[in-house]
């Protein structure tokens, strides 16, 4: 028994503790006899760690010792042959001298830094942190261990958020600043660096940074910008274009002007709490990394960029940008200057339907003019047809029509049907591009879609759940139709993957009756953006950061254009679900 820090029986009770276990907790096996060991776990662990003994896998949680301090620590469950089960612990505090890390050998060198050393799990929880930080925040590192950054010690608790998607993006952040908690509830500001770190098994388990402390900076910047206020408030605030001041070492907004407060519908507050990224839809990203950003650092936009705003109540502003560089103290920030062109877009827009107009217009005039040489055409052979059946009719009534005459009238009437048939052809061909049409079962059409993806749907556990009629036939195309369910199904997987939806699924119905059928396809991957609703079928748009914006669109002129039916989206109470009537 002594070989496992913890032995527990079938119901997850303590039978007996290691001496090692003992000593690094502070308890006496007298303590923790027949209590359930899941209650010295963490609450946002208890369920993890509950279905890894069940397992018995390898994890990592929280563990409470006898003075209540919280412990990060990666534990290993054994079931042993009387039917208990063994447990091993290894402490991950990399500033613990029995952690057995690599790194413990450099904690006399962190606990003797100015700078801040912390390590946080992925739940945001402090797993440790250096003793500086009792300089600066008048916590002691014991007392943070366990709290939370983002409930507990961050002033605005959506920063945390905001962290969490930048390391997201790259998997480290730099420069991060933010106002945190001291103990006695006054407010001090940090700058972080930091990153990933995994466990033994190679999963991320939390990060790890360097925060420096920047009060006195901040207050600094601050009287930088009263300056600053001082002599551009009259000109910056009647501006008619939005006017963004950008820390370019810092990469966020430091000021913006009452237009550009009203284009974005954000307080100058919020503006400064937020990333480039909050302020432009998703598929603006890769301009405002690769290019703007890029551009603005190096000597100022000296063009004009198109660039869409995403303003706070999910509305998509379009605009043109410029900016220029200014130095203020050896600080340089950007002056980003943004028009607002929604209403010389609604202008052009107005002035493209009219184009269409005299577009379609012109069909119709060729319509017309096609119609016109059908009828020109079939005039000789309609005479024609007229004289056959005469010839017959008098031949009949006056009894002198031989059978040879007979047979070769009758080939000149089928020749004239065949010639008018092709004619019609042609006109049909002329606006409808021949494509092959063909009767097919869709249940096996669904069935030959899934073959192709049902590996990469086991691979993220995702479960197919199919709810059909038996044998829908349907005539179209039936290559592009199957392109479409691909197409759906793809960005299902695709979002329940990114999203890590717990017990991922996707459900299909198909039904058919009174002329229609109707194909539901839907997942619990939360839904779609509010924001993002009304312009999902747009060609190029895509809330994947790798998205190409071309599937749905496809989709749906493959279902309206071609097959003649309607694909639309909407949410559910857990995803989104696409629904496509022909």
């Amino acid at each position: 028994m002594a070989a496992y820090d913890f032995v527990l029986n079938g119901d997850l009770r303590i039978l007996n503790i290691s001496g090692k276990a003992e000593s690094f907790l502070g308890y006496d096996i007298s303590d923790l006899r027949g209590k359930a060991f899941i209650e010295l776990i963490k609450l946002d662990y208890q369920e993890r760690t509950a279905s890894a003994l069940g397992h018995g896998e390898q994890d990592f949680c929280f563990i409470l010792d006898a003075g209540s301090l919280w412990h990060f620590i990666e534990f290993e469950p054994v079931p042993l042959p009387d039917g208990t089960t063994g447990i091993s612990i290894s402490n991950l505090n990399p500033l613990a001298s029995d952690s057995g890390k690599t790194f413990s050998s450099f904690a006399g060198f962190i606990e003797n830094m100015f700078d801040i050393y912390y390590t946080a799990d992925i739940y945001g929880n402090i797993t440790a942190i250096s003793p500086s930080v009792f300089i600066y925040s008048g916590f002691t590192p014991e007392e943070l261990v366990g709290k939370n950054l983002g409930n507990e010690l961050y002033v605005n608790p959506a920063m945390r958020e905001t962290f969490k998607e930048l390391i997201g993006i790259n998997g480290k952040v730099s420069a991060f600043d933010a106002p945190l908690f001291r103990k006695d509830g006054s407010v001090w500001w940090v700058s972080t660096y930091a990153h990933f770190i995994k466990n033994s098994k190679g999963e991320v388990i939390g990060v790890e940074g360097i925060a420096r402390d920047i009060t006195d900076h901040k207050e600094g910047l601050e009287k930088l910008l009263r300056g600053i206020e001082t002599r551009y408030k009259t000109l910056f605030e009647s501006a008619t274009d939005a006017i963004f001041i950008v820390d370019l070492r810092t990469k966020r907004i430091v000021d913006a002007n009452a237009a550009a407060r009203n284009m974005t519908g954000y307080s100058l507050d919020e503006l400064r709490t937020l990333i480039p990224e909050q302020v432009h839809p998703r598929y603006e990203f890769e301009k405002v990394h690769n290019y703007i950003i890029r551009k603005r650092e190096e000597f100022g936009l000296k063009e004009t960029v198109r660039l869409d705003f995403l303003n706070k109540h999910g509305e998509i502003i379009p605009t043109e940008i410029t900016a220029s560089v200014i130095t203020e103290d050896g600080r340089k920030f950007s002056i980003d200057v943004a028009r607002d062109i929604s209403q010389r877009l609604a202008t052009e827009k107005k002035q493209r339907e009219q184009e269409q107009m005299l577009v379609h217009q012109s069909k119709l005039a060729a319509m017309g003019e096609m119609i016109s040489n059908i009828a020109h055409q079939w005039r000789q052979p309609l005479s024609k047809m007229t004289g056959i059946l005469t010839n017959l009719e008098m031949g009949i009534k006056q009894g002198n029509l031989d059978k040879n005459e007979a047979e070769d009238l009758i080939r000149e009437a089928f020749s004239t049907l065949k010639f008018m048939s092709h004619t019609i052809d042609d006109f049909k061909n002329f606006f409808s591009p021949s494509k092959p049409v063909e009767e097919f079962c869709i249940n096996a059409a669904l069935n030959e879609v899934l073959s192709i993806i049902e590996p990469n749907l086991r691979f993220h556990g995702i479960r197919v759940i199919i709810k059909a009629q038996e044998n829908i036939f349907l005539t179209t195309h039936r290559n592009e139709f199957c392109q479409v369910l691909l197409n759906i199904i793809q960005n299902a997987k695709d979002i329940l993957s990114i999203r890590k939806t717990p017990e991922p699924k996707i459900e299909i119905r198909i039904t058919a009756g009174r002329g229609k059928t109707v194909i539901r396809v839907a997942d619990n991957g939360g839904g779609i953006e509010h924001s993002a609703m009304g312009r999902i079928f747009e060609p190029y748009f895509t809330t994947r950061p790798d998205g190409q914006g071309i599937g749905l669109y496809m989709s749906k002129i493959i279902i309206e254009k071609n097959i003649k039916g309607t694909i639309t989206a909407r949410n559910t109470f857990e995803g989104a679900e696409f629904t496509i009537v022909l």
